[in-house]
Parts: C-alpha cells; structure tokens; sequence
C-alpha cells in the first residue's frame, strides 16, 4: 500500500474492485496500483482486509452518485434537507452537510454523539463507515 493514504475502506466478501473504485470516485488502476493489487485486472484484491481508496494530492476522478435534492417530511414535522445520506433514521431532527475531509469520527465529535449512535442513525457501513456520501446530509441528533 501507498505510504500517502488518506482514506481506506474495508473489502467484504462479495466486493470488486470496480465497484469499490466506483464508490470512492477513483478509477480500477489507481485502486490497484495504491494496494499493489495486481495491475488493471485488480487481481490482488481480497476480503476482510483493508485497502486504499484516497490519496493525498490525487482528486477523485468521478464523485459518489449524488443523492436526489429533495426535501422530505418522514411524518415526524420535520422536513428532511436533501440531498440526504439513504437508509437515515426517520426521526432525525438535526443534520449535518458532509464535505469533503469529513470522516465519521469527526463527524461524532464535532456533534457530541458517539460512533455507535451515527451509524444506528445513518446507513453508513458500520463503524468502518465505508459508506459515508459526500455532499449530502447526515443524522447528528434524533428525536426522543
């Protein structure tokens, strides 16, 4: 692996590396050659293991699918602001807009909740957080 990582994701059983690539805005190659993953055939790739997805100085080549811009009411009076991280609780009552940077444990700890709390409230790949949307909004605080 590269030593400028800045982002890794944890490969499940099931994953490809298109798919992983595709999800974190880089291409086949660039995951292959930051993971010494076996050229453009991504051959190297295995699960249950950590891999890169970002390095410093390289912008994404292609951003995650942008959610819908839509504002929804869950029945709870509160409108959800879009776009909007899916699988969210519907209970939420105040969120947060992810920006580029932005990383679950800074999330929890700018918003005083814990990391168990964010991925109960958020779809966000568990507390590995491999699933975390850029430019769309999060659950930092429900309802009681």
């Amino acid at each position: 692996m590269v030593n400028n990582c800045n982002r890794f994701y944890f490969v499940e059983s099931g994953d490809t590396c298109a798919r992983i690539a595709s999800n974190h805005g880089v291409s086949v190659n660039q995951l292959a050659t930051w993971n010494n993953g076996g050229g453009a055939s991504c051959s190297g790739l295995w699960a249950n293991v950590w891999v890169c997805v970002r390095v410093i100085g390289v912008t994404p080549t292609s951003a995650v699918p942008a959610p819908p811009a839509t504002t929804t009411s869950p029945g709870n009076g509160i409108s959800t602001p879009g776009p909007a991280q899916p699988g969210m609780v519907m209970n939420c009552d105040r969120f947060y807009f992810v920006v580029s940077g932005d990383a679950c444990a800074s999330i929890v700890s700018r918003h005083g909740i814990t990391l168990a709390q964010f991925t109960t409230w958020n779809d966000v790949g568990g507390s590995a957080c491999s699933r975390l949307w850029l430019n769309a909004r999060v659950c930092v605080r429900v309802l009681r």
